[in-house]
């Protein structure tokens, strides 16, 4: 498994990434190949590392994923937030396109902070970069392996 980042709590990224959301998500659309269908949703992937999610013509959510399994630059529509959207998402990475490890982006938002709590289907770890050790995931101990003040080397892995 190739780690080379490490995880830190970040600010609120919401105006961020909704200005990317809104650059791209027409592209999205237009140009992305539907790849599968997760219950009433359709997933589109651009054919790089995006893959976002629509019902029926409306944005939902989006995602990217690196060919080392990585899972970053999340976003989902605040209309749909509170609905395990990403759960989805990671759930059909590694069941329908058999990805594992997947290993959650270097930089966690305020927000990305409390969905990790809420994905409850997954068997979560973190994952020391410098000393390969792994530490089982408990939202008691949260703080041991995120910082506000600099990167550490832990990431968490499903």
């Amino acid at each position: 498994m190739k780690i080379s980042e490490m995880t830190m709590r970040g600010p609120d990224l919401s105006k961020q990434a909704e200005q990317f959301v809104q650059n791209n998500k027409d592209q999205w659309y237009k140009n992305g190949k539907h790849v599968a269908d997760i219950e009433d949703f359709k997933v589109l992937h651009d054919g790089s590392n995006y893959y976002s999610l629509w019902d029926d013509t409306a944005f939902v959510a989006c995602c990217s994923l690196t060919d080392e399994n990585t899972v970053d630059n999340v976003y989902v529509s605040p209309d749909y937030r509170g609905k395990k959207i990403l759960s989805m998402l990671l759930w059909f990475f590694k069941t329908r396109l058999n990805r594992s490890p997947l290993i959650l982006g270097s930089v966690h938002s305020k927000d990305m902070q409390e969905v990790i709590k809420g994905l409850s289907r997954f068997n979560k770890y973190w994952h020391n970069v410098n000393t390969g050790e792994n530490a089982p995931f408990s939202i008691d101990t949260l703080g041991k392996f995120y910082s506000y003040v600099e990167v550490t080397p832990w990431r968490l892995v499903l």
